[in-house]
């Protein structure tokens, strides 16, 4: 009997038989019969029919009785076994005859032993009648007691009966006699009748009998039948649970019987009923979906052909189409849905006229000819179909080439069905094989081609049964898609799919080729996404390989090539979503391909190249460095291991190219760059018109030898690579995924061109390329983003160029939609959420601006990655170095509160640091209230505290980088616990409004800033937060004086000092009138002679703001009062968390017996000028402190050394060189000394990444002293908003002050500043913080008043800290 199982197959097996006791519950006796507080009725009932059912049994015994003489003469005969059930043995083999034959004389006798046994509850229900028992409730007799005996006979006859209704039916099923129907319909009808209502195998038995009269309509075309299967139907759906699987599978089909009983008589009613049904059965989520959806959309079509409402035609087109982007490429249903599709849009074309209607229903209408197989049954129809579509092209535009192909067409269409030779598949096979691998060898086209033919005659030669078509189509795919590779022909990869399909459905579950066939499906798959871009190909890709991958055992030798074939399908699924998950599983799947592969094994280089690639594309997302170092070192590896002529040879020679030239974008470096190039100009040269890498290596050299130009300069770069990019676009497939990618290349390229000649039609050629990569980029892709932004920055240069203000709307639209693609990089993002900012400010949008500001803000942590390492992060941060304020700007204009902006602020600056300070801040109140929580926050954060650079002396392995990144998504998932525990909702977030008035109870802090729309300061003093508006303050003119200070002041000769020492008071000066001066004022700051009645404030730059001397600003002039020093004591701060980090610990250093001051002298430094003045520099500070506190002397020590002893100190003092590095200012370093074993020994660098790698916070570090150049300096320009140096390294160590300097500092002024500054710290008057800092005031302050016009000298000194 047919029942439905939940996945929605049709299959034959035996119903569920209800338990004893849900019959007896359930049951309804027997019709006739009476239950409880029923009527009397009469004995006569029951006896009817007993005796009516007595008869069918009794009939079902014969007829099975035939069955089993019928299987003995077919033994006599034949050895054919049967699929029935109870023949199949625990080896899934099938039965023999025997079985069969056993099984129905067991049924038979089972059948027997029910007809006796209903014989004789006949007989007693007469007797019963004969002693006079009239009724059921008549008291002469006992009127239970039959009524007992058939509760008994229901309980027996449901699964007797059952098992015969399942035999005989698949006995008709088998061998198709009718008397075999007919005594299942009768069976079956009987069960109906003993199965009570409310039973659950009711449902089943109801579809059974809907499923026989079915058979029985297709057999005899009877009319009754067919109602009767309808009715059925129904029924089944009238007792069947709602809205389940089963229910909508039964519903579709019972819209096809009602959609047949239409078709044969014409009632619309049953049309309509149909179309509901169908609709009803929508969605399932098994196969019926497409069959229902083909289904409908034929009902659809035929209501528009009887009533002409076009609303019926477009639905048919839209159920269609809904079909074709969830169908399977090359399943039967895709191809039946793309064959109603061509009819649809071809009935569309003849209502309406619109030729691409008829274009498209010949494109389908040819790709379903293409796809369909020579003997399929639906072929000659499709052809037929076609060959209409082309005659009516034909008719409309008079291409004689559209009616031979009509012709023809149509005569394919009544041809006769192919010949095939069974004994010449295996032969053919094998032939083909080596064909191929001839040419897999030596490249020989007519190779492939040959074994194409030999297992296309295979395939044709092995019967649909035969046990080695399956591998023949599978041989066929492999080559077919070998000459797409080769020729880039789609019809061979379709061609390729279909065979790769149809030889996996051939071959059983458990076969052991079943996962290599499975996994050369994928393969196909995989490559016509590569060409098509059609997801639905990818997701089905990733599928079938993860079924061949589970149906592989660990150590096989095909595992290798499946694991990295599984890598590149979620590679790419990421390359066009952008989903994080989908890039680690492959980078996951190529490493265990690498481990499962042999050294020296011939195909090593297959998973290598996909963990190259897969650990390029990391970089790429996080620019993590060490990614793409080991990607290359992959790469290179590849190359070398593949010999010259080898088919993948240009594809990995292009990766590396790729690779190499990225890496030369990153760091600058030439190194192996002019390899790079001649490379791929080999490859050109020697490169087949028809090899489909062609593209891709002129592409790639393309992007070398532009790189080149933009080193170099040279015009013949810049229009070799635009010539390159052209001719690798005009041999790009339209529909090629990477067409998109190509276009943007070739649109920078002449942007670029336009910028340096000047050319507009250069420019408007970019933006034209532009615009086509942009429109042939699906919507989800995360290439989206980039190129919407890539054709916005070019918008905006056409505007500045013509002044057209649609050139300006249009560039704000893109970037808009960048910022809107979610699956884009968030580092590009954000990059266009600040230049559509830009452009609303410019337009006074200010609401609009800040709203898209916000959100960029709050997306920052996921460029700056706690995962990565310190020079990655700052990489990646270094694009936004003007984000943070114009965020402030854009919120104070569209009038969000002050600390509203400041909290933003806050979020989109010195992220690096406080990274590093949230691992190491004090979270005392979380140990008191949730000491567990506590403990596991303290140990994720200690794990993640530590930097991959300080591991160990190599890059970290892949175990310890995915360790990480589990680390820190717990720590972040420990954090969003703690900030939603009551009390702790800001938990390491930036400060509340009063929390930001406490801290400046000790003095005001000042965060000044400037954008391009304007300049001032937020003042938080202890009773309010306010914005001051500088007007004074020119975003230009910061810039030109931040250039003079880090280009002009600094560098010349003794005779151009003092014209530099002016311009420096220039500068003082204009700082004062424009900034300082105006914020002093606010505050009510007057001149005050007691330098300890002076009040502290602390300074916060932001931008390029940040390294601006504010302490030292004013008139330096005898006698004038209009500066700094006059009126407040300075200190400097990177960020208000900063502030609240150094301000955790208590000031202990003075009167504390075991105190200790490091001093770290360099008299002497390799290739460095010589201090003169550092050893009585640490001498005179050794006897200013020696009464208070020990010092230890460590002169021209190593950076491991230092550490060390620091460990043991609560201050330190370096006097020894410094400098400040531009490119990385996590390497700006003090310099130290190594002995390596030569004369002169050499530089050790102590640098600022390894000084904020360390935490002294436990050991009370509180002061650091650094004697030294450029050790408060930061002149990395797109990283001023990080404020990392030397001195914020000692910070973020834990020393809660440091004394620093800004630029290059004179060695007799260092001497002197840093003695008094001693002699003021342990003069014994006073304690505390605020003693550090007017220490250091005084000490510059009396340099200053010795040599007033020298600012380069005593301007130079800050206290950074608490």
């Amino acid at each position: 009997m047919e029942t439905v199982t939940e996945s929605g197959e049709s299959s034959q097996n035996s119903k569920v038989t209800p338990s004893p006791q849900e019959t007896e519950q359930n049951a309804q006796i027997l019709p006739g019969t009476l239950l409880a507080g029923d009527v009397a009725g009469s004995i006569d009932d029951p006896i009817e029919k007993t005796e009516e059912m007595a008869v069918t049994i009794k009939s079902a015994w014969m007829n099975l009785e035939g069955v089993v003489t019928m299987l003995r003469e077919i033994k006599e005969t034949t050895q054919d076994p049967l699929d029935l059930p109870g023949t199949r043995q625990a080896t899934d083999e099938t039965g023999s005859i025997d079985d069969s034959i056993e099984q129905a004389r067991g049924i038979a006798a089972t059948t027997k032993s029910v007809w006796m046994n209903l014989e004789g509850v006949a007989i007693t229900l007469r007797e019963t009648k004969s002693a006079g028992l009239v009724t059921v409730n008549d008291t002469n007799g006992d009127p239970q007691a039959w009524a007992a005996r058939s509760r008994d006979l229901v309980k027996e006859l449901t699964p007797a009966l059952t098992t015969m209704s399942d035999f005989i039916s698949l006995i008709y099923a088998r061998y198709g006699r009718g008397e075999d129907l007919e005594q299942a319909i009768k069976i079956t009808e009987l069960l109906l009748e003993v199965t009570p209502i409310g039973t659950p195998s009711r449902v089943s038995v109801l579809s059974s009998l809907s499923t026989l009269f079915g058979h029985r309509y297709d057999r005899l075309r009877e009319p009754e039948d067919l109602g009767k299967l309808i009715k059925y139907a129904e029924d089944t759906l009238d007792e069947a649970a709602e809205d389940s699987v089963h229910t909508r599978i039964f519903s579709s089909k019972l819209s096809n019987k009602l959609f047949a009983r239409y078709a044969r008589f014409g009632n619309l009613e049953d049309l309509t009923k149909a179309i509901d049904r169908a609709e009803r059965a929508l969605p399932v989520t098994n196969a019926f979906d497409l069959k229902t959806l083909n289904n409908l959309s034929n009902y659809f079509a035929a209501r528009f052909e009887r009533l002409g409402a076009v609303e019926d035609l477009e639905s048919a087109i839209c159920r269609a189409e809904l079909g074709l982007t969830i169908a399977a490429k090359g399943s039967s249903v895709r191809l039946f849905l793309l064959s109603s599709m061509s009819v649809y849009l071809h009935t569309r074309y003849e209502r309406f006229g619109s030729l691409d209607d008829l274009e498209k229903s010949i494109h389908q209408s040819q790709e379903v000819v293409t796809a369909t197989l020579t003997n399929d049954p639906n072929r000659a129809s499709r052809l037929s179909s076609l060959s209409n579509h082309l005659s009516s092209r034909y008719e409309r535009l008079g291409n004689l080439e559209d009616i031979e192909n009509a012709i023809d067409t149509g005569q394919q269409a009544v041809a006769a069905t192919p010949d095939g030779h069974p004994d010449l598949a295996s032969m053919l096979n094998s032939l083909s094989i080596q064909f191929f691998r001839r040419y897999e060898r030596l490249g020989a086209l007519e190779d492939l081609d040959k074994a194409i033919d030999r297992a296309q005659g295979g395939v044709a030669a092995a019967p649909i049964d035969h046990p080695d078509r399956a591998e023949n189509l599978n041989s066929l795919s492999c080559f077919l898609s070998s000459r797409h590779e080769r020729l880039g022909t789609l019809e061979a990869l379709e061609k390729a799919i279909d065979g790769s399909h149809e030889a996996v459905v051939a071959t059983p579950i458990n076969h052991p080729s079943r996962p290599h066939r499975l996994m050369n499906l994928s393969c196909h798959l995989s490559r016509r996404y590569e060409r098509l871009g059609n997801l639905e190909d990818l997701e089905k890709s990733i599928d079938q390989a993860q079924q061949a991958i589970a149906a592989t055992p660990d150590g096989h030798p095909n595992l290798a090539f499946m694991l990295s074939r599984l890598s590149g399908a979620l590679y790419s699924r990421y390359e066009r979503l952008g989903n994080w998950e989908d890039l680690e599983k492959s980078t996951n799947q190529a490493q265990q391909a690498v481990a499962a592969t042999p050294d020296g094994h011939p195909d090593l280089a297959i998973p290598l190249t996909r963990l190259s690639s897969s650990l390029y594309s990391r970089y790429e997302r996080l620019e993590t460095l060490r990614d793409l170092d080991k990607a290359i070192e992959l790469a290179r590896e590849v190359v070398a291991a593949t010999p010259d002529g080898h088919p993948d040879w240009l594809q990995r020679l292009n990766n590396l190219n790729i690779y190499v030239s990225r890496r030369y974008k990153r760091v600058g470096t030439f190194e192996g760059f002019g390899e790079a190039i001649d490379r791929p100009q080999k490859a050109v040269a020697v490169i087949p018109d028809d090899h489909p890498a062609q593209a891709t290596i002129l592409s790639s050299l393309s992007d070398l030898i532009y790189i080149r130009h933009e080193r170099e300069g040279t015009v013949e770069d810049l229009d070799k690579a635009i010539e390159l990019a052209q001719e690798s676009l005009s041999v790009t497939p339209a529909n090629h995924p990477d067409r998109s990618l190509r276009l943007n290349y070739l649109s920078i390229r002449l942007f670029r061109r336009f910028k340096e000649l000047g050319t507009l039609e250069d420019l408007d050629a970019a933006i034209d390329r532009s615009q086509e990569a942009v429109a042939s980029t699906p919507a989800e892709h995360p290439w989206k983003g980039t190129m919407l932004f890539a054709l916005g920055a070019l918008f905006i240069a056409r505007y500045i160029r013509t002044d057209n203000l649609e050139d300006l709307e249009s560039s704000l639209s893109t970037n808009q939609g960048s910022w809107n693609s979610k699956n884009a990089p968030p580092s590009q993002r954000i990059d266009a959420a600040h230049s559509a900012a830009l452009i609303l400010s410019y337009q006074n949008r200010w609401h609009e601006a800040n709203s898209i500001l916000e959100e960029a803000v709050q997306l920052l942590p996921q460029v700056s990655l706690r995962s990565i390492s310190r020079d990655d992060q700052q990489f990646q941060l270094s694009r936004f170095s003007q984000l943070a304020t114009d965020t402030l700007f854009a919120g104070l204009q569209a009038g969000k509160g002050v600390h509203h902006c400041l909290k933003l602020l806050e979020l989109s600056r010195g992220i690096i640091l406080a990274l590093v300070m949230d691992c190491r801040s004090d979270v005392s109140d979380l140990r008191v209230e949730y000491p567990a929580l506590f403990e596991r926050f303290t140990s994720l954060r200690s794990e993640v505290d530590v930097p991959f650079e300080l591991n160990k002396l190599g890059p970290p392995s892949e175990l310890e980088w995915k360790r990480r990144v589990q680390a820190v998504s717990e720590l972040d998932e420990t954090l969003n616990a703690i900030r939603g525990l009551p009390g702790f909702e800001g938990f390491q977030l930036p400060p509340e409004a009063e929390d930001l008035m406490a801290m400046a109870r000790q003095g005001p802090i000042v965060i000044p800033y400037s954008s391009k729309f304007g300049s001032g300061a937020i003042i938080i003093s202890k009773s309010t937060i306010k914005s001051l508006p500088l007007p004074d303050l020119e975003y230009e003119e910061i810039m030109e004086r931040m250039r003079q200070l880090r280009e002009d002041l600094f560098r010349g000769s003794r005779s151009t000092y003092p014209a530099r020492n002016q311009q420096l008071l220039d500068i003082l000066l204009w700082l004062w009138d424009t900034m300082v001066g105006p914020v002093l004022e606010e505050l009510e700051f007057r001149p005050c002679l007691d330098e300890t009645s002076l009040p502290r404030i602390w300074w916060i730059g932001v931008g390029a703001l940040a390294t601006l001397p504010f302490h030292a600003a004013g008139d330096h002039s005898p006698g004038s009062t209009h500066n700094t020093f006059s009126r407040a004591i300075s200190s400097y701060i990177p960020t208000i968390k900063a502030l609240s980090y150094v301000r955790e610990g208590k000031l202990e250093l003075l009167g504390r017996q075991d105190s200790k001051l490091l001093l770290v002298t360099m008299p002497t430094t390799p290739n460095k000028p010589r201090l003169t003045k550092v050893a009585g520099e640490a001498s005179k500070i050794a006897s200013v402190v020696s009464e208070t506190t020990n010092t230890l002397l460590l002169e021209s020590p190593s950076a491991a050394h230092v550490l060390e002893e620091l460990s043991s100190c609560q201050a330190v003092h370096f006097a020894c060189h410094g400098i400040s590095d531009a490119k990385n200012p996590s390497n700006s370093h003090l310099l130290l000394f190594k002995n390596d074993g030569s004369e002169r020994g050499a530089i050790d660098p102590l640098t600022a990444g390894a000084i904020s790698g360390t935490n002294m916070r436990k050991m009370n570090a509180q002061i650091a002293y650094l004697s030294a150049c450029h050790s408060a300096s930061n002149q990395a320009q797109n990283l001023a908003n990080e404020s990392i140096h030397i001195a914020s390294g000692f910070q973020l160590a834990g020393f809660s002050h440091v004394l620093a300097t800004l630029w290059k500092s004179q060695d007799s002024a260092a001497e002197e500043v840093a003695v008094e500054f001693y002699r003021s710290l342990f003069d014994g008057h006073g304690d505390g913080h605020s003693k550090v800092s007017l220490s250091l005031h005084r000490a510059v302050k009396r340099l200053r008043d010795r040599i007033p016009r020298q600012p380069i000298v005593w301007a130079s000194y800050i206290h950074t800290g608490a």
